[in-house]
């Protein structure tokens, strides 16, 4: 009956915008936007910018509000329209010293009207220093160099992390080797930061390596902040764990409650929740770090006063640093947990506009002869062994057991955007989860590790691609049916019928013969006594 409501409002109402969604599994809310939206959101205020450097200067403002919500902020340098940004700060490097540069904001929602300027703040970039006497000792105290506060290694099979964390802002460059030339190489980062973080790729397993640490001051002082060494893990344990299950995210007011369903009987070390407004977090590190550790709930408080959609993925990270490929889930603002229109600056991924009926592929808006697109027959589901293809015609899998769902790298060209699985829940098609398809170790597919559902019955596959407009390029859809009512028995000599009455029903047959058996006992007494 909802449904008949929203079509005939759709059609009564040819210039409104319809949206609805679940907010819990048996009611939807219905929000209807009747009339074009030319109401501007309010001008950003209390904008600041600071001379961080020479070459940079970081500005900073608080938020904007509109009737519906703020897509974004432009930032004009001098008067010329220079970035567009949905945070409310912005780093200006590349400048030149010594030089007076004025700056204002000013926010937009997603029907492009824009608010009037911010304030006008105004600032000058260093001057470059000095250089110090001939006589002079060269080498920086601490008192003018980078103090370091924290350093934090996490050492994976082939990657390591470095987060770093200093007093004041300043550029680093890392360097690593095999030994303490670090001739391996090394990374700069060209903004100056209080926290950075950077990923060394393509390490050897079990393999030590000498790192050196350099910070640079707004001034050009340098400081050797660490040297030491790491040791990556061993290639132990280089399977991708599962991913969680059930990840949802959920308005509340301007809160987000997040929730997941861990992985059973695998070992994980954590749980880390990214969040992201520019689109679903593609790596831990892709984001803003929301919640790590072992529970399965989260709030994320006040989110939905700044930003709409808001953009979640949770990773799983076990013992030796694998990481699963991620769960996914976004949420919308609104007073009450109302969908509102998606910002038109960045899209959010939308479903095809011709979604099959039945199994098959769909071209996309953003489809091209040019992209390379997968067969049927190249999108693989193995499960304890077997190998089954999208191009099988009755496609089953084990509730009970993990599955892993993988594309060859070649059968896919390399730089669309973003792979997204769908699976609907098999006892309920209202409940869905999300997945994210990485590449793997080798480079060899794009995969992700699904934890058993445990649920058994008949669920839809939905493999959407897309591209770097956030276009739908093809879509994919496949009914799967989950089973294994007695995967844990093991008597193939059983016939089906005993096999199915053990497995289901064996708790209940006992006590009732353990009932009857004492009604037989008492009854038995009885009957002596009276002979007697």
């Amino acid at each position: 009956m909802r449904f008949f409501i929203a079509l005939f409002l759709c059609i009564m109402l040819p210039s409104a915008t319809v949206f609805a969604q679940q907010k819990d599994s048996h009611t939807f809310t219905i929000k209807v936007f009747g009339a074009q939206d030319v109401e501007a959101p309010t001008a950003p205020s209390s904008l600041t910018a600071t001379s961080i450097a020479t070459d940079q200067i970081d500005l900073a403002w608080l938020a904007s509000h509109d009737n519906f919500v703020v897509s974004g902020y432009v930032i004009y340098r001098n008067g010329v329209a220079l970035a567009t940004t949905t945070q409310l700060n912005y780093s200006d490097n590349g400048l030149i010293a010594s030089t007076t540069y004025s700056y204002f904001v000013k926010a937009f929602d997603p029907s492009f009207n824009y608010s009037s300027s911010s304030n006008i703040a105004t600032t000058t970039t260093l001057s470059v220093p000095a250089p110090p006497p001939s006589n002079s000792n060269h080498q920086q105290s601490t008192a003018t160099g980078v103090i370091l506060n924290h350093l934090v290694i996490t050492p994976g099979v082939s990657t390591s992390t470095f987060a770093i964390e200093t007093k004041l802002p300043a550029r680093f460059e890392l360097r690593w080797g095999r030994t303490n030339s670090y001739e391996l190489g090394y990374t700069v980062n060209d903004k100056y930061l209080m926290t950075y973080t950077t990923t060394l790729s393509d390490l050897e397993p079990g393999t030590t390596y000498e790192y050196e640490l350099v910070g640079y001051t707004p001034q050009g002082n340098s400081t050797v902040l660490e040297r030491g060494n790491f040791t990556t893990l061993h290639k132990g344990a280089v399977t991708i764990p599962s991913n969680v299950n059930h990840f949802t995210a959920l308005p509340n007011g301007y809160d987000v409650d997040l929730s997941w369903q861990l992985p059973a009987k695998q070992t994980y070390q954590y749980v880390r929740i990214v969040r992201s407004y520019l689109g679903f977090p593609l790596s831990p590190n892709d984001g803003e770090v929301v919640y790590q550790g072992g529970a399965e709930h989260v709030t994320d408080s006040d989110i939905l006063k700044q930003y709409s959609p808001v953009y979640y993925t949770a990773f799983v990270v076990d013992d030796f640093g694998n990481v699963s490929s991620g769960a996914v889930a976004k949420v919308y603002a609104g007073a009450t947990g109302v969908a509102v229109p998606t910002p038109s600056v960045n899209p959010a991924p939308q479903a095809t506009s011709s979604t099959p009926s039945s199994d098959g592929f769909t071209k996309g808006d953003g489809y091209s002869k040019e992209v390379r697109m997968p067969d049927m027959a190249e999108i693989f589901l193995i499960q304890n062994g077997n190998k089954n293809t999208f191009a099988d015609q009755d496609l089953h899998l084990d509730a009970f057991l993990p599955f892993t769902l993988s594309i060859p790298k070649q059968a896919i060209t390399e730089d669309l955007k973003s792979i997204i699985v769908t699976l609907t829940d098999p006892t309920d098609s209202r409940m869905t989860s999300s997945f994210l398809l990485r590449i793997n170790k080798d480079k060899t597919a794009y995969e992700a590790v699904v934890a058993p559902l445990e649920r058994e019955g008949i669920s839809r596959m939905v493999i959407d691609i897309y591209d770097y407009h956030a276009k739908v390029v093809g879509s994919y859809q496949k009914t799967i049916t989950f089973s294994g009512l007695y995967h844990t028995v093991s008597l193939p000599f059983f016939p089906d019928r005993i096999l199915l009455f053990f497995a289901q029903d064996w708790i209940p047959f006992v006590g009732g013969v353990t009932i009857a058996g004492l009604f037989f006992v008492m009854w038995r007494r009885r009957r002596k006594a009276e002979d007697v």
